[in-house]
């Protein structure tokens, strides 16, 4: 049973196992690593100097720290940073304000002078601490029971109040509000304490809030507005700024640059003691530059003084005095919820100040801070989505135990019949109807609809842009199974560079078809995809926002893309299996959605598999091989398909919501349709024909080589990209080829490129009339010998098939006693040397070491297939089946015979390191070398 107690021990122990483990993080990053390795990690900026300093953003010290080229760091506004010396010995802490391309500012409440008399300092990231000791003073305030909301709602049972009986009549200030938004607007109205708005994705969540808002400032109700991020604040904020008398609540630097001047820092610099509060101001940069500092200046004394500090302290009085002044005269304030607590600003109010609390994406914040919102007012407004992103929690035993559940979910499970207190909001005016229903009927039982202005809306419609098969489509999924472009893991965090590759080029031509950088976005579960696809880019879309599903919440672009990252012989898939994360990803496109990711990996989970097959059914489909980005293919790739079919038959039971097949059922179609039709061909009468296949993607024509290996038939393909067709034939197929003036033919036999019964010298299956006519025939025929073993016919001896062409060279049968080096062009002799080449009679050798190297440095001077005139090039090694050399034209195995020796040699598994080991030896060896560094001891001085 849950009761007030029980909920607050609870709170107070899960917190601390949160606090524990981000500390702990923290500490392992610190732990034995350099400033220069920090750096590496983007959580450290080293050799910046001051460059400049003065009394801005309100009272506070504004450094800015500066560097030539500045390097790849992950510092942005509002991030807490620690100014330290280069041995990350911390000097003052404070909070970056800007970010430009040389140079960092950061605002400090506290400034110590020491930092001017550094030549050079570091700059550090660091946690915020003072969150989890506001949400000890959160729980204090409710096992204290300081408002009537807490025992309302910690309850097993919760009853909510009825609707006022007589609701007054609403006029709306948005006209354009549709039947459910003004539906969700009078709920909110009539409902005493409790009310909950759920918006889907694009339904106008925002737009609703801001009208609820605006209706209880109009019966004179004093409304806080809350949100778990500053991004969601100022998004309404930006909104509400036409209201009267709204602030926001935060650090200036925090705020968006565009409305700072409506923070509190800015409403209390429009009160008539400004001009005070200026001189004061004034005042300090006057002593302080007394003191000798300037900027450049590194022979000053920077030592604090008294004067300086009674000026500050001045200050910092008027300020608080005048903040009270501003809070009460306020209709509307905005902040973030750890900035709504009794430690902050609002603490100078009174209990009951304000009638309302809106707390916007409540399905995004632990329960313990929206209760740092909500106790200021006695009644609750919730407005969210539980069916997207949920909060961010370090400790997977503090989300297993109860961190996880926000109060929006709990209530909407614990209240009787929710639909008293929550609405939601079904129509969406964001998302091409597409895009659309694969969420609707996912994630929301298909209750969504799309409005008619954005129901088929395309990226062709759009001014200036070309209508191509990209722009056409609202769908797009790219297919990556078989190209081995892997996963990696780097630390903590995972990418993919082929992934990476891939999405640029599909940028690129997004932008060759006209679409604006502002325009597109890249989505990626990984920090580290995001370091590997801003390296591709290389400065070429500097306007195209590369980032996490968690940064892009509640925004949204014309086209997405998402790079899913994953592929792995295991299936892993990690945290993509969280269903919440995906839904936000795909449904921040409004025109197009492009989907890159390997499917033998991802279907292994049944929710991704169903996207897959979403994307596949009602998309443009394509592969990683039409981008040119293949790598080489995984034997593993051909064998995980049989285990692939029998796992997901395991994990895919539950029977799908519309009548077409899932993806394993027509893969398993697929490949018994397929064996079917091979059976058939092998058993029928039809030897010299052969069956063509076209349209098949990459998975099928692999599908279709492994069975007709294993029935003995033989496959190839021709053609490239849409046009590629798949050949099938009982018998070996040739395959022709010009050279100079003549026309090969060449057939695939086996792998040592000879026929079982007989052929001719290795390299060419059938010999023209003039080659018999010049040389006397040196067939090779099998006995009943082992398989790996061919008996010449002209010396009757057991050669391997491997070595066959070796034993040719030096052979002397009784009927080829002459060397056919005597036929062929010394490329140094000129025309009377060729005569007495051909006239000279061979003399025997005495030394037969040194007959075998002469005949054998001969026989390489021309290419050995027949009609070929070309020399043999002596820097490419000979062909690993018939251990012959040839000329530039015929040195690959499938154009000189050796092709189905290739062939099954491409088919066997090779025992090589993936680049997933590769990664783990790196980071195992880096760990290790962590630990002998715990190890070592300093030598005392």
């Amino acid at each position: 049973m849950l009761t007030v107690e029980r909920f607050v021990a609870t709170q107070r122990q899960l917190l601390s196992l949160e606090q524990d483990e981000e500390t702990e993080q923290s500490r392992d990053l610190l732990h034995g690593q350099s400033a220069k390795e920090l750096e590496k990690d983007g959580v450290c900026v080293t050799k910046l100097y001051p460059a400049a300093i003065a009394t801005g953003l309100y009272g506070r010290r504004v450094l800015k720290l500066t560097r030539e080229g500045l390097p790849n760091h992950s510092f942005s506004s509002g991030d807490i940073a620690g100014v330290c010396h280069k041995d990350l010995t911390i000097v003052c802490e404070g909070i970056v304000s800007k970010v430009g391309k040389e140079s960092i500012s950061v605002a400090f409440e506290t400034f110590s002078e020491d930092v001017l008399q550094l030549n050079k300092v570091c700059l550090l990231k660091l946690t915020n601490s003072v969150t989890y000791s506001r949400y000890v003073s959160c729980l204090k305030r409710i096992e204290r029971n300081e408002n009537d909301l807490i025992e309302k709602l910690l309850s097993d049972d919760i009853k909510v109040a009825p609707p006022n009986p007589n609701p007054s009549s609403v006029t709306y200030y948005n006209n354009n509000l549709n039947s459910g938004q003004k539906a969700a607007v009078k709920l909110t109205l009539e409902r005493p304490d409790l009310a909950i708005i759920h918006g889907p994705p694009g339904t106008g969540k925002t737009t609703t809030i801001v009208e609820v808002v605006r209706q209880h400032v109009t019966r004179g109700e004093k409304v806080l507005v809350c949100a778990p991020s500053n991004i969601a604040v100022d998004n309404l904020l930006k909104k509400l700024s036409s209201t009267n008398s709204v602030v926001r609540l935060g650090h200036p630097a925090r705020v968006n640059v565009h409305l700072q001047h409506l923070s509190l820092d800015a409403k209390l610099k429009d009160l008539d003691e400004d001009n005070i509060l200026g001189d004061v101001r004034k005042d300090i940069d006057l002593a302080l530059t007394s003191r000798g500092y300037k900027a450049g200046n590194k022979g000053g004394d920077y030592r604090g003084n008294k004067n300086v500090g009674e000026l500050r302290k001045e200050l910092r009085e008027r300020e608080l005095k005048a903040m009270k002044q501003v809070l009460t005269s306020s209709q509307v304030v905005l902040a973030t919820l750890t900035s709504a607590g009794k430690e902050g600003p609002l603490g100078k109010l009174p209990d009951n100040h304000f009638s309302v609390c809106v707390i916007d994406e409540a399905s995004q914040a632990l329960e313990v801070a929206c209760w740092m919102g909500l106790l200021n007012a006695k009644k609750v407004i919730l407005a969210g989505d539980h069916l997207q992103l949920p909060p961010t929690i370090k400790s997977d035993k503090a989300a297993k135990d109860g961190l996880s559940l926000t109060l929006m979910e709990r209530l909407l499970n614990t209240i009787k019949n929710p639909d008293e207190v929550c609405i939601t909001l079904t129509e969406q005016y964001r998302m091409n109807d597409l895009i659309m229903r694969w969420s609707s009927e996912e994630m929301y039982r298909g209750a969504l609809t799309a409005h008619p202005s954005v129901f088929n809306h395309l990226l062709k419609d759009l001014e200036g842009l070309e209508n191509t098969e990209i722009t056409s489509r609202p769908l797009c999924y790219i297919d990556t199974a078989g190209s081995a472009l892997h996963e990696t893991l780097l630390g903590v965090s995972r990418g993919n560079t082929g992934e990476a590759k891939l999405v640029v080029e599909y940028l690129a031509g997004l932008k060759e078809a006209g679409l604006r950088e502002s325009d597109m976005a890249v989505i990626t579960p990984y920090n580290l995809q995001i370091e590997f696809i801003r390296t591709e880019m290389r400065g070429q879309f500097k306007e195209v926002e590369v980032c996490t599903v968690d940064g892009f919440q509640g925004r949204e672009k014309e086209a997405i893309v998402i790079s899913m990252v994953r592929s792995n012989d295991a299936g892993e898939i990690g945290f993509l299996s969280e269903s919440r994360r995906m839904n936000v990803a795909v449904t921040r496109a409004r025109r197009h959605v492009c989907l890159v990711g390997d499917s033998l990996t991802v279907r292994r989970d049944a929710f991704l598999g169903r996207l897959v097959e979403y994307f596949t059914h009602h998309g443009l489909v394509k592969s990683a091989f039409e981008f040119g980005l293949e790598g080489v293919v995984d034997d593993a790739v051909v064998q995980s398909t049989e285990d692939f079919d029998s796992h997901k038959a395991e994990t895919d039971e539950a029977p799908t919501k519309n009548a077409s097949q899932t993806a394993t059922q027509q893969e398993k179609t697929f490949k018994q349709s397929s064996l079917e039709m091979l059976e058939e061909f092998k058993n029928s009468d039809r030897n010299d024909e052969t069956i063509p296949l076209p349209g098949l993607n990459s998975y099928q024509r692999r599908t279709i080589h492994v069975l007709c290996e294993e029935l003995g038939l033989f496959s190839s393909s021709s053609g490239s990209g849409t046009q590629r067709v798949l050949l099938v034939s009982k018998k070996p197929m040739e395959t022709k080829e010009k050279d100079g003036d003549e026309e090969l033919s060449k057939k695939t036999e086996n792998p040592a490129g000879c026929d079982e019964t007989s052929s001719t010298r290795v390299g060419a299956s059938t010999t023209s009339a003039s080659d018999t006519q010049s040389h006397e025939s040196y067939t090779l025929t099998v006995n009943e010998s082992p398989s790996n073993l061919l008996v010449c016919q002209q010396c009757g001896k057991r050669v391997p098939k491997t070595n066959m062409e070796l034993h040719l060279v030096h052979c002397k049968p009784k009927t080829f006693s002459t060397n056919s080096s005597q036929n062929q062009k010394h490329p140094k002799s000129g025309s009377s040397g060729k005569k007495k080449a051909q006239n000279k009679p061979v003399q025997p050798r005495t030394d037969d070491d040194l007959d075998i190297l002469d005949e054998a440095a001969s026989s390489r001077l021309s290419c050995p297939v027949p009609g070929c005139k070309n020399r043999c090039i002596s820097y490419i090694a000979p062909c690993r089946f018939c251990s012959t050399c040839h000329c530039s034209h015929h040195q690959m195995p499938e154009v000189h015979g050796c092709g189905e020796a290739a062939r099954r040699a491409a088919h066997q598994p090779t025992a090589r390191v993936s680049a997933r080991q590769q990664t783990q030896n790196k980071s195992r060896l880096k760990q290790a070398l962590k630990d002998k560094q715990k190890e070592r001891t300093k030598k005392k001085k």
